[in-house]
This record gives C-alpha cells, structure tokens and sequence, in this order.
C-alpha cells in the first residue's frame, strides 16, 4: 500500500477555525486526471475516523474535516446550533478555499447525512457520492414537531456541564468501546489522537457538549423524500452488516425515490471503514465506484 503524505490544514469559516487533514498523492498514477474527495465523519468523531481509509484511496486527493464543534475545529458560538444542515455552508466555503469546484463527497454515518443534504442542494459541486453505513435521518411525523423544538429549547436553556477531566485516556477509551456503535482499541485511538485535549489538569473530550442537544427541527419523512429525489449524482451506498440498526430497512422505501443509488452491504461494524479487518473491502468498493465512468 503506498502510503499518501498528510498535511494538516486550517481553514475560516465564518470567525471560526476548522481543521482537516489533508491526505496527498504520494505519485501519480493512471487515474491522475481524478477528482478531489472532501470527507466527513460522523456524530463526536473526527477526521481520524479516515486515518484507515484515506491510504488506501492513495491515488486521490482526500480532505478529512473536523467539522466545527469536533476534533480541533473551533466550538460553534454560544448563539448557534448544531443541525445536520448547519455545516453544508462551512463545506462550500472550504471547498471555494480550496479552488475545488467539483470534487467527490464521502460521509460516514451523520457525515453521510450532511453529504447527502449537500449533494441534492448543490448538484453542480457533487460529482459523486459515497455514504459509509448512514444516508437521512430518520423522519418525525409533522405534529410532532412542536414537541421537538420544546425538547431542544429546554437543552438551550440548561447550563453547559463542562466535560470531565481524567489523569489518562483510558477511561475515554472504555467510552468508546462500550458505546452505542462499540470500537476496537486500535479504531479508538485513532479517534482519541483527535477527539481528547489534554489541559493542565489532564484530559478531557475536544467535541462541544452542545452537540449532545436535540436539534430544534427534524425532517418529515415528505421531506426526505423530496430531498433523495434531488440527489442527480451517481451515489454509492455502503451497509455494515452490524452498522447503524435499521439503516438497511430504512433504505428500502426510501431508494424508492432514486434511482441512481448503488447499495452494497459488507461485513463489519459501524466504523467498517476505521477497523483493521474490514477497511479493505470498503476501500476496493469505493475505488471501483469511482472510477467507473459517469
């Protein structure tokens, strides 16, 4: 495998400093004249989650984004908010930074939800689109939706805990391995290098609390459909096997309302593309999606 060079990169986005890493072709290949890829990854990750990946798209150029309130990206201000919707704008103007007019879109998990929302919106940006074991969030009935702008102006209200501090990572380790899509060490501590910052007093979680708050309003299954049907670009989808619980029933209806979504399901977890045993078999399908001809 030939490894690329990695930068790291910083960009402003509105006051406000992103940070990315920027994975380099290390040598041209036969597929030298291919398109950009911009990554995003999911819900308190960071663009460690492509530490695994990212080498093995080694002939693209490959930007990973912590995207804002993540990894070393700046918190968003006291005033704004955290929807999946809120970092589509942040993505164009880095895209615009770096004289990328037309590039690939990868996105795991909530990553794949914001990508999604961004191709349907900006076709002429999108070229193609891969989503790793994520692609709309889930719809809530329309009536519901007063009882969840409540919910999220209750967490607006509440007084922001400061995350707690340990003396070593291990505990932050443990949360990651026991959590709701559980990691191996190895897929943990590629998260760690970006998800915990060390202070004076030891360490604690780099990701904003507020990310944690309900969002003030979610789609309407009319909604999404809607927006699936905006999606023009050829799109891949790719299913862990122990992935994200319901996503393969959930894509059945909806792929109703496209017709160019591609689906494949390979064996692993959620972070199928982070983990040692299952990052091939993501990589060689999204090189071969790529590279067929549009």
């Amino acid at each position: 495998m030939v490894k690329p060079v990695v930068e790291e990169k910083q960009f402003e986005v509105q006051g406000k400093s992103v940070a990315a890493q920027l994975w380099h072709p290390k040598i041209l290949t036969t597929n030298e004249a291919a398109l950009p890829i911009i990554a995003l990854h999911g819900f308190l990750d960071n663009s460690g989650s492509f530490t695994e990946l990212a080498p093995r798209l080694a002939e693209y150029s490959l930007l990973a984004l912590d995207l804002q309130g993540h990894g070393k990206s700046d918190h968003r201000s006291a005033d704004a908010s955290y929807n999946v919707w809120d970092d589509i704008s942040g993505i164009i103007t880095i895209s615009q930074q770096m004289n990328w007019d037309r590039f690939y879109l990868l996105g795991h998990s909530r990553g794949a939800i914001v990508a999604a929302l961004l191709a349907a919106i900006k076709p002429q940006l999108v070229a193609k689109l891969v989503l790793l074991d994520g692609f709309m969030p889930a719809p809530i009935p329309e009536e519901e939706a007063p009882q969840q702008l409540a919910r999220a102006t209750e967490d607006s209200l509440k007084p922001i805990k400061p995350h707690r501090i340990c003396t070593d990572l291990d505990p932050f380790i443990q949360v990651r391995r026991s959590g709701r899509y559980p990691l191996s060490v190895h897929a943990a501590m590629h998260l760690m290098a970006r998800g915990v910052r060390r202070s004076p007093k030891g360490y604690h979680w780099a990701h904003d609390p507020r990310l944690n708050h309900a969002s003030q309003f979610k789609l309407s299954q009319p909604q999404i459909e809607a927006f699936i049907e905006a999606i023009t670009c050829p799109s891949q989808l790719l299913i862990a096997t122990k992935g994200a619980v319901g996503l393969a029933e959930q894509t059945k209806s909806l792929l109703n309302y496209s017709s160019n979504i591609e689906i494949e399901q390979l064996p692993g977890s959620h972070h199928f593309h982070l983990e040692p045993g299952s990052v091939d078999a993501v990589a060689s399908a999204v090189r071969s999606f790529l590279l067929k001809p549009c």
